[in-house]
């Protein structure tokens, strides 16, 4: 068995440059203050919950937690950490007399929220609102809540890990050579998007299983830091946009 640094820096980084993750031993100082975040990153985090919700016309439903979540809230934090709040709302709550999928509208919210909103930052990295409903597990090894400022599961500092570094290339250059196929060929809307929820599956899977270093976690990064996975979503969109479109 490696430590985990050796994995990191020795093995991963080093042979595959698409992979560069950080690894450290204290939680971002910048958000941190030991293991209790600092009040302004709290009130700020909460301020901009605040205007999202504002954002709301026909009602609000109702919000159970918000929470700090994400690299940030662990100890693999690096340069291009996003500062991850999760808005968990009930999933039970009553749309009174609207006939809508309550977790349809809250997407749609806040898809129109991330387009007006996408300059704001934290200490210089970018704010990622997400909704999760309550109904919904969020696998992670740190998730601080907001609201009642204190840890709801708390992250350990890894010391070694059992994980073979070929393993992660080979995923990697496996799904790189399906992702470049699709952008190259004649492929339909449907199957774009049959491929991403197979990623997003297959992370979450491993996630719940392994936990942040589980190898389709470690794959998705390194696609989404090679900028692939952004060039495949928005060959999602040209699609959709074409088969809607008549000459």
């Amino acid at each position: 068995m490696i430590t985990f640094k050796e994995f990191l820096f020795e093995k991963i980084t080093k042979e595959y440059k698409d992979i560069d993750f950080e690894y450290h031993d204290e939680l971002n100082p910048d958000f941190w203050d030991g293991d209790k975040l600092r009040p302004d990153i709290r009130k700020q985090c909460l301020k901009i919950v605040e205007k999202f919700l504002d954002s709301f016309e026909e009602f609000t439903p109702k919000v159970l937690d918000i929470t700090f979540t994400g690299s940030l809230a662990n100890y693999n934090w690096g340069s291009k950490s996003d500062v991850d709040i999760h808005v968990i709302f009930n999933s039970k709550t009553d749309t009174g007399n609207k006939q809508i999928d309550l977790e349809e509208f809250l997407k749609a919210k806040l898809k129109n929220w991330r387009e007006d909103h996408k300059d704001v930052k934290i200490k210089g990295l970018p704010v990622e609102v997400s909704i999760q409903m309550s109904d919904e597990s969020h696998e992670s090894t740190g998730i601080y809540s907001l609201k009642k400022d204190k840890w709801l599961k708390q992250p350990n500092e890894i010391k070694d890990i059992d994980l073979n570094h070929d393993d992660v290339v080979e995923r990697v250059e496996e799904l790189k050579k399906q992702i470049k196929t699709m952008l190259a060929s004649n492929v339909t809307s449907i199957e774009i998007e049959a491929f991403k929820q197979k990623i997003r599956k297959a992370r979450k899977k491993g996630l719940k299983k392994e936990g942040e270093f589980a190898i389709d976690n470690l794959a998705f990064k390194a696609l989404r830091k090679a900028g692939l996975l952004d060039k495949l979503w928005q060959h999602a969109k040209d699609v959709a946009s074409k088969e809607l479109s008549l000459n």
